[in-house]
């Protein structure tokens, strides 16, 4: 998954989405079929971890934060 720098993690959010979540702060649903970006968000800082949760997405930050964003309304 390209980014601009720094590690990405990866975790599946459905049988068809993916979500990366990167050092270069950007959060990104992905569909598994076609690699297109369904959705991105720009985070306020480094993302360390992401997991999908019946909430949302679950991000872990370099603030030693745990966020929830949901990307259908593309807020935290």
């Amino acid at each position: 998954m390209p980014n601009q720098s720094g590690d990405t993690t990866v975790g599946a959010v459905s049988a068809t989405q993916l979500v990366s979540a990167s050092w270069d702060h950007s959060l990104r649903l992905w569909d598994v079929e076609t690699g297109a970006e369904l959705r991105l968000v720009m985070a306020n800082h480094a993302l360390q971890e992401a997991r999908a949760a019946p909430q949302g997405i679950l991000t872990a930050a370099s603030d030693n934060r745990v966020r929830i964003y949901d990307l259908r309304a593309d807020s935290e």
